[in-house]
Formats: structure tokens, sequence, C-alpha cells
């Protein structure tokens, strides 16, 4: 059967674009998503975006773009593209209907192409932003962000600025893409923004947080201290942290234990013991352990009423009760145990990247791009993970009461890692205990007990209290 021309309808996928090394440099996503859609007579053009795929330079190693101006120019190029796409498809080729969209960035293109085009199309931005500012300045990103080169290059042109002047100076640049300053398009009924909330992007099975909750008999919350427990790698129960915790009752010390996504009953199904299935759910267990961290000091402090709080973790954990103490916005105890700076030390210098698969790395991006080394695929991890570098974190808001405790022998986080952390955060301590990375565990809890107490202790009693 021969379709007529005129009963066609037609989307362009603009492409995805996620600076850091996640961008998508071939067509099989986008005509995964669009190919079904040809049984509703619908047809899908896929646009190769500009700095990626065979239009990428030579210079440039994967979705990293030399220069903040080249954002800038990919955006405006990948619009133009897209506008003249659409004309052709309109004025030469009689499609009926058509639409734009894109995912992430490709939708904050998708919508300004929609509101520039002079006629109404379906514009259908997919998990973006109304604005790079947001993703480069407050998401995830601002903390993968060269924000010390940036201001080494600024000050070869001008007088030398402070951290914080580069990140304004970058939230102005950006604010050329933000879309809510784009004219309304023409039918803005055909617009559609499909958007993610964390715990969609979740397994079913970690949708739900447990937490085991030790407080001392008869004292009011109001003269009780609280100590988050984060779980370390492959911690599936409470026990280990119960333990450590539970003695600290007697110093009207709670202890609140949080059940990782992905560990205990929230592992999903598929996933064997503490081996994830995908390098995106190490960092989604990481985002959703520091979300729910950050609500349960949220309710010690405005709910339950607790004077003094605190967050600690080992190993990973500490690396997330890092980036939590880091974000909160009171002064909180901040108690990393046996943690790195980054997730990089980790899976690419410790012990963990013997570990690792790389070959199944390897043949999984090379069924999306082409054909890597394993030394380019370690190359790609050290890319992503560095979204988990603590030293890129802001410094808390009581660095006297971040207390580090580090190992001598430990074959998982060299010592090197551990004073990366101390530099970063001017008026921290670290403190160093014998042993290995669980060793130094089991025959220490003394130590650790000590840490967390003395963290406390740094920290000012509330007002009403005084």
């Amino acid at each position: 059967m021969k379709l007529n021309f005129d009963a066609w309808e037609v989307i362009i996928k603009i492409n995805s674009f996620s600076f850091g090394g996640t961008g998508d440099h071939t067509f099989e996503r986008r005509l995964r998503l669009g190919g079904p859609l040809l049984k509703e007579n619908i047809a899908t053009m896929v646009l190769e975006s500009p700095f990626y795929g065979q239009r990428r330079p030579t210079q440039q190693y994967g979705a990293k773009l030399l220069c903040v101006s080249d954002l800038l120019l990919l955006g405006r190029a990948t619009i133009e593209e897209a506008r003249s796409l659409l004309y052709w498809l309109d004025s030469e080729a009689g499609f009926g209907k058509m639409g734009i969209c894109g995912l992430s960035m490709g939708g904050v293109h998708a919508a300004m192409v929609g509101s520039l085009h002079p006629t109404p199309v379906a514009t259908l931005p997919f998990l973006s932003p109304h604005s790079a500012v947001v993703a480069f300045c407050e998401g995830i990103l601002k903390h993968g962000t060269a924000w010390e080169a940036l201001r080494e290059d600024l000050a070869t042109q001008e007088a030398a600025m402070t951290l914080e002047e580069v990140r304004e100076r970058m939230r102005n640049v950006l604010s050329l893409t933000d879309v809510t300053r784009f004219p309304i398009p023409k039918n803005p009924d055909a617009v559609i923004f499909v958007a993610a909330t964390l715990q969609s992007a979740l397994p079913t099975e970690s949708h739900n947080a447990r937490v085991a909750f030790l407080t001392p008999k008869l004292v009011p919350p109001e003269k009780m201290l609280c100590v988050v427990h984060l779980a370390g790698t492959g911690d599936h129960t409470f026990e280990w942290r119960l333990r450590l915790g539970g003695p600290l009752l007697k110093e009207n010390i709670a202890t609140m234990v949080l059940e990782g996504p992905f560990y205990g009953q929230r592992r999903p199904t598929q996933q064997y013991g503490a081996k994830l299935l995908c390098v995106s759910d190490l960092l989604l267990l990481g985002r959703a352990a520091i979300e729910e961290a950050r609500s349960l000091l949220y309710w010690l402090d405005s709910e339950a009423g607790f004077c003094k709080m605190g967050i600690c973790g080992l190993s990973m954990g500490g690396v997330h009760a890092a980036m939590v103490g880091s974000l909160h916005p009171t002064p909180v105890a901040t108690l990393p145990f046996l943690s790195p700076h980054s997730a990089v030390v980790a899976f690419c210098e410790g012990i963990l990247k013997h570990g690792t698969a790389w070959e199944a790395l390897g043949e999984d991006l090379a069924k999306r791009e082409a054909a890597m080394i394993l030394e380019e695929v370690r190359e790609r991890m050290h890319n992503v993970l560095p979204l988990a570098d603590v030293t890129r974190f802001p410094i808390p808001k009581n660095p006297d009461a971040v207390i580090f405790v580090a190992a001598t022998d430990d074959g998982y986080i060299p010592k090197h890692s551990v004073l990366e952390l101390q530099k970063a955060w001017p008026g921290s301590e670290v403190r160093w205990v014998t042993g290995g990375h669980v060793s130094s565990f089991l025959l220490h809890n003394g130590e650790f007990r000590r840490a967390i107490v003395d963290g406390l202790n740094r920290l000012e009693w509330k007002e009403s209290l005084l």
C-alpha cells in the first residue's frame, strides 16, 4: 500500500547533548525511539549534531567541548540546521504535520526551534531544563565543570577572578540559552514537556527506603544528638552500622541507619549481590542516597527537633556523607570513614580497578560508538566519575566539625586521596588508624565512635538551649 505524502507526519530529533562525555554521538537511540512510530505513519529524521559523531573536531575528546563558546556555537548551529530541515519538510517535501523533539540539552534546542518556527509545530522537550544555567550552575554538572581551569583562562585575558566570580560570569553567558526569553510557540497546546523525578529513575524495588532508628530512653529530642549512617559498598543490612552507633546511646547520641538504594530489600531482582548492572546505577545510587539523607536531616532538625546532627558513612557511604555535609544549609558533623575524595580513585586506581568489567564496558560502548581500546574505556570512566569528586563540592558550613578517619594500609583508598580531601576543606581533620580497608574498621570501632562524638561536640548548641 502506498501512503499519500500529505498524510504523513514527521518528527525531527535533535541530538541530545550532555557536557562531560555523556553525549549522543550516534543515531541509534533516537532511531529506536522513533522506529515504532512508523506504524502510526510518523516518520523520524535524526540530525547529527555539530561537535558530535563524525562532526567532532579532531582535537576534541568524546563530548568534552574545548571552550565555553563551543557550547553556544553548538546550540546556534543545531537550531539553524533544524529550522532549515523543518522548512524543507514543509515547503519541499510537503509533509502535512511536523514536530521537533530532543533529550536533555537537545530538548532545550527543540524548544527554541519550536518557538521560532513561523507556523505551528509539535514541540517536545524531553528531560530538559529551561536554561543551560540550571544544568551547569545548579545541577550535578556544576561539580564536573573545570571552574579552576576557566578561572585561569580568564586571568590571561583580564584581572584575576575568584571562583564565585567565574561562576557568575558563566551564569551571565549561559542566560543566552534561557528558553523563557523566547516567544511562545504558535500553538502552545502542541507543546508537551516530559520530565522525570528521581524516584521514576530508580528501579521499582528501590522506591521505598527503610531506616533503623535507635534513640536514648527518656531523653527529649532537644537534648539529644543524632547521626545518620549511610551504607558502604556491599552493606545490605543495618547490623554493622547499628553496632557502631549502639554504644553511643549512653552519650545521648541517637543513630539513624539508612538502607541504601540498590541494597538489601531495595536491591533490583536482576542484580546479583552488590554488583551494579550499569555505571549509571552507581551515579543514581549516589544521587538517591544523598537526597534521602538530606531529607532525613531536614526531618531530624525541623520536625523531630534534634539539637545537633551528624552524617557519617564508610567507604562509598563516606563519599556520600561528605557530599551531604557539604550541601546541608546549616552546620552538621561530617564524618567520612575510609573514603576517597572521588570514585575515580576507587575504580580506576585502587584494588577495584581489577574487579571492574572493562571488556564488557568496552563492548557496550562499541554498540553506540566506535570501538575503543581498554585504555580509552578507562579514560571514559575517568571522565564520568569526577561527578562524584568531593573536592568540587562547597566547603561545609563548619569545617572544624569535619573529621576524616583513614587507614594506614588501605588497598582501596590511597593516602594521597584522603589528603586531597583535607586540602580542599581547610579546617577539617584527618585521623589515622592502623590496618586495611576492612580490618581497620573491625579493630578500631572505638576510634570511629570517638570521631563521631568529637565532631558533634564541635557544633554549637541551638540557641534555645543556651
